[in-house]
Formats: structure tokens, C-alpha cells, sequence
């Protein structure tokens, strides 16, 4: 017969728990500290590069965004499948997420940091697509506080 020992129980604890995330870790394409250095250089990238028409879709604070760009304008914009309206309708657009990253920099390292935390246990994560250079995901997290925010494109298509 079988006998678990906390050894056993602990080796067990660690493959079930520690594999998983670690492939997961593996698996997901690393991201950068974000940088004002990196963020130029992929708005740069965008500019030169990027298309004048697409469709995005991304996920961000527990909505899924749907946007659809025609000549640098937003088009169509749907959160959760149904129609929205912005007053600032460009803010999910390529360069309205640029924009929200300079804006998180810039409060960063402003004279107060509202995120929350110790400005040394903010993070802020961002993996820039390598040839268009649009933000593919980015991650705030504020240690020691259970607050963060991430956006996730899952989708981008070129029109």
C-alpha cells in the first residue's frame, strides 16, 4: 500500500502547484519594466509602421473592448459585445493606450503616487508587439496592496 509522508505531500504540493505556473511563466513571452525610453521607441515603431486601419480587441478592468480604427478614428468601439460611447473614444485606440502608459509613467514618478503603495513596490510590465510596436500587454501592480490593473490585447488585425 501507498503511504504519503509529508515529504511525499510536499514534493506532491510542488509538482501540482509549481508546474503548472512555471510552464505558464515559460510559456507567456516576457515583459519589460515599462520605460519613457521604450515607450517612445515603440510609438516610433507604431508611427512609421503601424496601420491606419484595425481591428483590436483587448481586455482591461473586466471589460472586453472591441475597437475598429478607420484612418486613425475610431469607427466602432463595444464593451462586452454591446455598443459604447466615449467622450474620448481615442483613449482605446493604439496611441490612446500610449498615451495611458505615458500617463502612468508620469504619475509614477510624480511627487505623490496615488496608486497607492511604496513607489518601490509599483510595478509597472509592458511587451510592445516587435514589429508594429503597439502594447500587446501591459501590467500595473502595487505591492503590499491587491491592487493592479493589466490590459491584454488578444486580438489585433490589420484592415
Amino acid at each position: 500500500m501507498f503511504h504519503l509522508t509529508k515529504r511525499t505531500l510536499g514534493i506532491a504540493a510542488v509538482i501540482l502547484v509549481g508546474l503548472p505556473a512555471g510552464l505558464l511563466v515559460y510559456a507567456r513571452k516576457p515583459m519589460e519594466p515599462l520605460a519613457a525610453e521604450a515607450l517612445e521607441a515603440a510609438r516610433a515603431r507604431w508611427a512609421s509602421v503601424g496601420p491606419a486601419e484595425y481591428e483590436m480587441e483587448f481586455e482591461m478592468m473586466g471589460g472586453h473592448y472591441r475597437v475598429h480604427v478607420r484612418r486613425g478614428r475610431v469607427l466602432e468601439l463595444t464593451r462586452n459585445g454591446d455598443p459604447t460611447t466615449s467622450n474620448r473614444p481615442g483613449d482605446f485606440t493604439v496611441e490612446g493606450i500610449f498615451n495611458t502608459l505615458e500617463r502612468e509613467l508620469e504619475v509614477l514618478h510624480g511627487p505623490s503616487n496615488p496608486f497607492g503603495g511604496d513607489r518601490s513596490t509599483t510595478f509597472l510590465r509592458v511587451r510592445f508587439h516587435p514589429t508594429l510596436g503597439y502594447v500587446q500587454r501591459y501590467l500595473r501592480a502595487v505591492g503590499g496592496t491587491g491592487r493592479s490593473t493589466a490590459i491584454d490585447v488578444t486580438r489585433f488585425v490589420p484592415l
